[in-house]
């Protein structure tokens, strides 16, 4: 079970999401749009990232994907219209994530990024 939602906060105008469990020091990292301040959340909690969670395209989400698998084996999933670079594990409309050991329905939401 997904015991915490922490934010994460970056120099851009988005917030960065961990979930966590209380029974395990991974993290499933929402949208890393920068690496840095993931980083030391991580380094300052002692927690490993499991997963990164990338909502869509724009680099304010996806912008730290690289310096973060370069850092730590951690698997990427997001949308497999997207052209990410990094994404190994493509969702769409209809299928499910796993994170955290939970499954989550994938709905596409797509007018914010038209």
């Amino acid at each position: 079970m997904i015991s915490a939602i922490q934010p994460i906060p970056s120099s851009t105008d988005n917030t960065i999401w961990a979930a966590s469990k209380s029974d395990s020091r991974r993290v499933c990292v929402v949208d890393s749009s920068e690496a840095q301040p993931i980083v030391e959340y991580l380094e300052s909690n002692d927690l490993q990232p499991s997963d990164i969670l990338i909502t869509h395209h724009h680099p304010d989400h996806a912008g730290g994907i690289q310096e973060l698998t370069n850092r730590y084996s951690c698997r990427v999933a997001g949308p497999s219209s997207s052209g990410i670079k990094g994404i190994c594990d493509f969702v769409f409309e209809g299928n499910s994530v796993t994170l955290l050991d939970r499954s989550f329905s994938v709905i596409e939401v797509s007018c914010h990024t038209l």
